[in-house]
């Protein structure tokens, strides 16, 4: 199961991309290249850009948050925490004996 996680967030992204690549050759085709202004062009070249480097980054975080040693690491993180709770425990537990 924590396989499709991945898979589902790639497809989600991939719908949101091609509704943004839709909408991009719709204002390309009806409004950018009839214009004939340069400065149109460079915008929604700026614009195409931008949105596919997050679009490319957006791929890399699920990898990234449902990565397996990731896992490993925050659960021997929490194992750790709790041996080093129980230890001091101990010793404070050993200190109030001495001190009495």
């Amino acid at each position: 199961m924590k396989s499709l996680y991945p898979i589902l967030w790639t497809v989600a992204l991939e719908v949101v991309y091609n509704v943004y690549s839709a909408t991009s050759v719709a204002t390309m085709i009806y409004i950018v290249i009839p214009s004939g202004n340069p400065l149109w062009h460079e915008v929604a070249n700026g614009v195409d850009n931008i949105v596919r480097e997050l679009i490319l980054i957006g791929y890399c975080v699920p990898f990234l948050v449902f990565n397996d040693g990731r896992h490993k690491q925050l659960f021997l993180n929490k194992i750790g925490a709790e041996g080093q709770a129980e230890t001091q425990l101990y010793f404070q537990q050993l200190q109030d004996q001495w001190a009495k």
